[in-house]
């Protein structure tokens, strides 16, 4: 039997929300930049919600390498604290994946039947 700490139903929802703006950016579910946005809507690293939304502002994108770049200059020391909430995650992290993946093709199939829709209605 687990035991559920205060910190995992917050960490939970912290992570579905890495894994939306690992889909909606298209950034890859690597551990170091799904870090880097598990910390900015975590929200306890003030410079990566800084840089991040300086830079969704002025561009509404990210490359892989900037936010890898946020990860070795906020993330990469290790609090051991967080060891056994990252342990739950990795668990979590095969599934999450799974479900940005589906989320993704059936919001293209959508985009695809509205498309087609619109099309056989414009004269």
């Amino acid at each position: 039997m687990s035991v559920t700490t205060e910190t995992e139903p917050a960490a939970f929802a912290f992570a579905k929300q890495a894994f939306a703006l690992v889909g909606e950016y298209q950034t890859p579910p690597t551990p170091k930049i799904y870090e880097a946005w598990f910390r900015y809507v975590e929200g306890d690293c003030p410079p990566i919600s800084e840089l991040l939304n300086l830079v969704l502002l002025e561009t509404g994108a990210v490359s892989v390498e900037f936010m890898e770049q946020l990860y070795e200059q906020f993330c990469a020391q290790r609090n051991p604290a967080n060891d056994h909430v990252s342990d739950v995650l990795d668990k979590e992290l095969p599934q999450l994946q799974k479900l940005i993946i589906f989320r993704l093709s059936a919001g293209n199939e959508f985009k695809s039947s509205i498309n087609s829709a619109s099309e056989a209605i414009t004269p």
